[in-house]
């Protein structure tokens, strides 16, 4: 069974699940954006029947502790590398969904030695200035308040909205993603300040990976285009591609049977993570 805990780094509480899986390989999974470690709930329990699995709260998500703003993507990465030091973690597997991929690749850029492989799932290298503004626009609003859990689950939605999953599979994971308040009305667990946060130049480090890369794309998905895909495949030395079919962008959530295919299939090419 996981097991969940806390790291004091960067003058905060990081939350990260242990999902047990050694001896095995070290894998640490990285959410997206207004998300959580629940997203891997999913992909995770397969993984770990041969790996090490780790799952990570970002600052301002899930139960890790949320700090003024602003948010960078170079904090994510710092709290990224004191989890690895922090648990002693030798050159593990980082797969990083949607935001998350974008902190892999710049925390693989800096951190060289910290990672022994990379996966990305349905990650843009950059994001359209149309996307930013309106993650700006939605850092500035207050957190929507509810009267119960209940009807705090019934109005959960993913991001993008267009992007659907079944109901039953996001009715589980809006039952993680709720705080209650001490006026007793529940409000999101995620800062809604997080998504105005600080990016990177990428796209630029892309070429400087050596480690084993493996890009995933959603074959419907509507934040990575074809073209994006490719293009980072070609940035990064070495770097592979699978793009998965009839599925969207949080198809780690109700197709999990691909996903950890293709992590396995992908870490089993590798020398440091095949059986």
């Amino acid at each position: 069974m996981p097991e969940s805990r806390f790291l004091s780094a960067n003058d905060l509480n990081l939350h990260y699940v242990d999902w047990g899986g050694a001896p095995g390989p070290p894998v640490v999974l990285l959410h997206g954006g207004s998300a959580s470690t629940h997203w891997w709930d999913w992909v995770a329990p397969e993984l770990a029947k041969t790996y090490h699995v780790i799952a990570l709260d970002f600052r301002g998500h899930g139960e890790s502790q949320h700090l003024d703003p602003p948010y960078h993507t170079l904090h994510f990465v710092d709290d990224l590398e004191a989890l690895i030091h922090g648990l002693g973690l030798v050159r593990p597997a980082i797969v990083g969904h949607s935001m998350g991929g974008h902190v892999a690749y710049a925390h693989a850029a800096r951190h060289p030695d910290s990672v022994g492989a990379l996966i990305t799932v349905d990650s843009t290298m950059d994001l359209p200035a149309g996307v930013l503004d309106k993650l700006r626009e939605r850092a500035g609003k207050p957190a929507r308040r509810h009267v119960s859990l209940e009807a705090a689950v019934d109005r959960f939605f993913l991001m993008p909205p267009t992007e659907k999953v079944r109901d039953d599979v996001r009715r589980a994971l809006g039952a993680h993603m709720f705080k209650q308040e001490s006026d007793g009305q529940w409000i999101t667990k995620s800062d809604r300040r997080s998504s105005d946060r600080e990016l990177i130049d990428v796209p630029s480090l892309l070429p400087t990976l050596s480690c084993p890369a493996l890009i995933v794309r959603a074959g419907k998905s509507t934040v990575v285009t074809p073209e994006s895909w490719k293009r980072t495949i070609e940035l990064i030395p070495g770097a592979k591609g699978a793009e998965i079919p009839d599925v969207g962008h949080h198809f780690i959530l109700d197709h999990p049977e691909p996903a950890h295919a293709c992590i396995h299939q992908f870490l089993s090419t590798c020398e440091d993570f095949a059986a």
